[in-house]
Formats: structure tokens, sequence, C-alpha cells
């Protein structure tokens, strides 16, 4: 008897039998719409395990993605579309369930009460602060949701309601900016690329304190050229666009910094925009 092909069968058995104990705990999404405008603040209340809505909804849906592996490598079609069906379902959910959140959040603001999600009270602001200093492995309420869940949250936000990244935080930025100086993982490139193909315009927008996305990006040393040539490509205006507190187009900024990388930067920010001492007269 092969006990390896036994014990394959076996673990593959046992990881159908949980998924689908996975997806008959999704909730039904109008159901939860109509529950939420009911009673908002039950998008915050906790359940026995601690958890909020949104956070027992990613732990839901990182079982899903977790048997899906085994899934996937199935012959059953229909099985491998109701798991997809039901991931994305989870993903609607979680966005509702954060909509609430943050409409709850914006309210006690307004009464000038506290806010526990950050002063971000959007939903595409929330998920960029998380993603950037989310818990891979969720322990309790206090911490973000898991960062893949966060990622898939905000490609589908960014991609099914593209006008959230036109709207500013309180802090005057836009979720350009905050993924910007929040850039300290590949996670956070992922999200640059999907918000520029949403609205390249935004690279011509000033964030809270004035600077331009291509000189936040150059200024902060976590980003690369890569991400940088995605600004230019989106508008090549901003290579000519100055600065509004130091008056400096973006090829000055680096050059004030002796690091080898950053003199690269400038000879490329040069090349591109070889006219740009024609400008000076103007400076």
């Amino acid at each position: 008897m092969n006990h390896g092909c036994w014990e394959s069968r076996h673990e593959r058995k046992l990881c159908n039998f949980c998924a689908t104990g996975c997806i008959q705990h999704v909730p039904d999404v109008e159901l939860t719409r109509k529950m939420l405008a009911v009673c908002p603040s039950a998008a915050a209340a906790m359940g026995q395990n601690d958890f909020d809505l949104l956070h027992n909804i990613a732990v839901i849906w990182s079982n899903i993605e977790h048997h899906r592996g085994f899934i996937l490598c199935g012959d059953l079609e229909s099985k491998r579309k109701i798991f997809q069906s039901e991931s994305e379902r989870c993903l609607e959910l979680g966005i509702i369930a954060l909509e609430a959140r943050c409409e709850l959040e914006h309210g006690r603001l307004m009464l000038g009460g506290g806010c526990s999600i950050s002063n971000a009270t959007t939903p595409i602001h929330v998920l960029l602060g998380w993603c950037n200093r989310g818990s891979r492995h969720l322990k309790s309420r206090e911490e973000s949701p898991d960062v893949p869940f966060v990622l898939a949250l905000l490609k589908k936000l960014i991609h099914e309601r593209p006008s959230c990244v036109g709207i500013k935080d309180f802090n005057g930025n836009l979720p350009i900016h905050v993924a910007i100086e929040n850039n300290q993982s590949h996670e956070n490139k992922e999200v640059i690329t999907a918000l520029l193909r949403s609205r390249p315009s935004m690279t011509l927008v000033p964030s809270g304190d004035g600077k331009l996305p291509l000189i936040q990006a150059i200024e902060h040393s976590s980003c690369d050229w890569t991400i940088m040539e995605d600004l230019i490509n989106a508008d090549h205006r901003s290579l000519r666009m100055r600065d509004s507190a130091t008056k400096l187009y973006p090829f000055m900024f680096p050059s004030t910094r002796n690091d080898i990388d950053h003199v690269t930067v400038v000879y490329k920010l040069l090349k591109l925009q070889p006219d740009i001492f024609s400008y000076f007269h103007a400076f």
C-alpha cells in the first residue's frame, strides 16, 4: 500500500471538509448591508472571540484562501468557482463593514470624541495605514487585519470604487500621498501602481504639507527608482513643478544628500527633462 498517496488523499479530504466549513460561515452580503444600515454600531461590536465584524470576516477569508490551494488542484470546476465567489464575497463584506466603521468614527470626530482608527476616516486611508503596519498573524482585535486581506481589500476598493482615490483625509492627503509615505514594503508598491493606473492626474496634486508625490518619493529613501519612474510616466509635468515651500524642482532635492543612489536619481531626472534649466529665469 502506498502510504504517501493515502496520506495525500486523506489530507485533501480533510482540507475539503474544513474549507467547506469556511464558506458556510460567510455572512450574506445584502443581509449584512441592511443590518448595518439599521444598526451601524454593529460594525464595531465585539463577538465572543473579541473580534469585531471586519476582523471576523478577515479570519474567514484567510481560512478560505488557505484551503484554496488544495481546492484549485482538484478537477471540480464548479467547486473552484464556488470558492472564488466566496472569497470575493468576503472582500465585499469587508468593504461594507469598514465603510460602516468609518461612518461611526466620522460621527465621533464631528461630536468631538476620540477616534480608534486614526483620523483617516475613509476606508482607503484606513486600509493604507493597516497595510503599512498590519500584522501577518492576527491574534487580537487590537491588531490590524492580516496584510494579505488588507491588500486584497485595497485592490478591490480601487477597482470597484475608483472615486475613492481622489478623496483627501483630514490631513489633506490623497491615498497616493499616504501610500508613498508608508512605502516600506512590496505590498505598498503594488498599491501605488494600482492608484496611478486608476487616476494618473494625482501626481500633480500636492499633499497636505505641499509636497508633490514625486518629491515625496525622492525624499523617502525607501522609494526606489521604479516608483519614481511610475510617477513620472503618469504625468511628465511633475518634473517641471516646483515644491510649494522650498521652490525647488524635483531634481534639486536628492542633490542635497550625500548618497550615490540619489546622485544617480539626479542624473536620471535631468536626462528625462534636459530643458529644465530654461525655467530657471523664473526661479
